[in-house]
């Protein structure tokens, strides 16, 4: 039962790691528009 959410972690834990972290926002608008473009391309 543990593994179950192992995927999801990882993928969120990426997504700080290489999107989050390296910019500031100014507005949340923002932050959401960045997140949801990233999740586009994610490989």
């Amino acid at each position: 039962m543990c593994w179950d959410n192992a995927a999801a972690k990882s993928f969120f834990a990426t997504l700080k790691n290489e999107m989050y972290y390296r910019q500031r926002f100014d507005a949340r608008a923002k932050a959401r528009f960045a997140v949801a473009e990233y999740i586009e391309a994610f490989p």
